[in-house]
């Protein structure tokens, strides 16, 4: 999923914020909030992104911006773009790297702006606000990772965090955290990192920790991985925090034994909470939550709940699962809000079929 203001009704996480991405609070913006809703998904006619994939989606200073993926020249990484208006792209920040995947999911923590991926020998990037309205421009400098590739990140206290495909799975990039590893039947797999009432959360796909069970989710209490509970039974892919709780989204039927918790759960702090009876049908589950105020969204691969039929994207609100326009074609990856509308992209590379919506 930058930080300062000249757009009206933008948000993401639990606050009125001028971004659309990312994990942590950044600077307040107004007291306008909007009820996200439409009738209709309508696609952002520009054939630019028929064959690219969109890895993140953001506002900043008035802009939508995107990160993309080429999958027709490949080893062209299109790093940045952005949208100046509902229809119109201007390309940016074009960068040529034959065997890495360039910028991937883009991050605000700290009221800084964060790009993961790999790109010059480097896996994490920062955004430079102050050029979004000079073009063209490089917009991204190395903020870290020398060597590696991130999948994960979120600043602890002081501490870049990072979480990679390789042991150890999780690395505090100044050294000064050593944490133990995770153990899996087949792949560890690090998906996110946050802070959450004082702790590091890890999630992704891993069994345990130094014996420890913990079943995909972990919280680390300064020397080990401890449970949330009993974990949830499948992969963990997105974490956001909304209305002072965790919400967990992933490939998963039950959070300590609930089934009502399949797709996506909340955990209070001590213990798991179902929303209604979660998400149903699909292959693989929940790939993005993204928080606008007291609405939280759900992307990904399902059916809908047991009663409402919402493909691929619902919209949760004052304890209750509200049906989105049953018409986006394929799984959604990525989530953004933009001059007060909604915004989704889709996960999984689409032959000379990627796609940008807008709920209106």
């Amino acid at each position: 999923m930058i930080f300062l203001g000249g757009v009206t009704m933008l948000s993401s996480c639990k606050k009125e914020h001028v971004v659309d991405f990312g994990k942590e609070d950044p600077i307040i913006a107004d007291n306008n909030v909007v009820n996200v809703t439409g009738t209709e998904w309508v696609r952002v006619e520009e054939s630019y992104f028929l064959d690219k994939e969109i890895k993140g989606i953001g506002t900043v200073e008035g802009n939508m911006v995107l990160t993309f993926m080429d999958f027709i020249d490949q080893g062209t990484y299109f790093l940045s773009g952005h949208l100046s208006d509902d229809t119109t792209v201007v390309r940016h920040g074009l960068h040529y790297w034959p065997n890495g995947p360039g910028l991937e999911d883009i991050e605000i923590v700290d009221g800084k702006v964060y790009s993961t991926g790999y790109w010059d020998g480097n896996g994490l990037w920062e955004f430079k606000i102050d050029e979004i309205n000079s073009l063209p421009y490089n917009s991204w400098d190395p903020a870290g990772a020398y060597g590696i590739q991130p999948k994960a990140f979120t600043i602890f206290g002081t501490e870049k965090i990072v979480g990679v495909d390789a042991s150890p799975y999780v690395r505090s990039l100044s050294g000064n955290i050593s944490f133990p590893d995770f153990d899996h039947s087949s792949t560890v797999r690090i998906h996110n990192l946050i802070e959450y009432k004082g702790d590091l959360i890890c999630a992704g796909q891993f069994t345990s920790s130094n014996g420890t069970v913990l079943n995909n989710i972990a919280r680390w209490n300064g020397s080990e991985w401890l449970a949330l509970g009993n974990g949830v039974n499948g992969a963990v892919r997105d974490l956001e925090i909304f209305e002072g709780k965790l919400v967990v989204g992933g490939k998963f039927t039950a959070a300590s034994g609930n089934t009502d918790c399949s797709q996506i759960a909340m955990w209070n702090g001590t213990s798991w909470e179902p929303m209604d009876k979660g998400l149903i049908g699909g292959f693989n589950g929940v790939h993005r939550i993204f928080v606008y105020e007291n609405q939280l969204f759900a992307g990904g691969d399902f059916n809908g709940t047991t009663v409402i039929n919402s493909e691929n994207i619902i919209k949760w609100k004052n304890g209750n699962w509200i049906g989105l326009p049953n018409t986006v074609p394929e799984p959604v990856g990525e989530i953004g809000l933009y001059n007060g509308k909604l915004y989704v992209a889709n996960k999984f590379h689409v032959m000379n079929g990627n796609f940008l919506m807008r709920l209106q």
